[in-house]
């Protein structure tokens, strides 16, 4: 709003010069230069109301706000995540999970979009939720299947259904799912299906 400085400099100093100059008019004319200052930061404030924010560091603007994008989640990274979720619903997943992934924040784009996502390891990926068993069970009574690792978070290392899978499960080339792959790297999709004593034994 660079626009508004003049607007603000100007209504500011004839609020206050008619304040001091027109006693009668004192009172409307400070309430009035009140209004004025609270215009900018007002609409500074109600930008946060156009885009998705996070709810644990929430931050007020639009390029504070607005700049990862829709869900919480930068243009390429929507793009996969939506490539995968096609992907597996596309190919027999399990009954209750479409996906495992490692954290809450690489699940929690899939979820908005109305996918079956769930996290192996809670919101930081390395929370001893699961472990290679309790996968192999979940994949044995056909409740999972496919697993995605990689993502926010990653770099702690995830947790023993992480590695389990990493041993276990086999990977499925970023080519299958992403026909134009914007960044392979960022996620591995795996396969566990038929996996469970391999899941177990890890």
């Amino acid at each position: 709003m660079h626009w508004f400085r003049p607007a603000l400099i100007v209504g500011c100093a004839v609020g206050v010069m008619a304040a001091l100059a027109l006693r009668r008019v004192a009172k409307p004319a400070l309430a009035l230069t009140m209004c004025l200052l609270l215009i900018a930061p007002g609409a500074y404030a109600a930008s946060t109301w156009e885009f998705p924010v996070e709810g644990t560091f929430p931050a007020a603007g639009p390029r504070a706000a607005g700049s990862v994008g829709q869900l919480g989640i930068d243009p390429p990274g929507l793009q996969v995540s939506k490539a995968l979720a096609v992907y597996v619903t596309a190919h027999r997943p399990g009954t209750r999970w479409d996906v495992l992934t490692e954290a809450s924040d690489t699940a929690a784009p899939m979820i908005l979009l109305g996918y079956d996502a769930g996290a192996m390891g809670g919101y930081s990926g390395n929370d001893p939720a699961l472990d290679g068993p309790s996968l192999a069970r979940l994949v044995e009574r056909g409740e999972a299947r496919y697993v995605a690792l990689g993502g926010a978070y990653s770099e702690r290392g995830g947790n023993a259904a992480t590695s389990a899978v990493i041993k276990a499960c086999t990977v499925v080339p970023a080519a299958a799912w992403q026909p134009r792959p914007v960044n392979p790297n960022a996620l591995l999709l795996f396969d566990c299906a038929g996996r469970e004593r391999a899941l177990r034994a890890a």
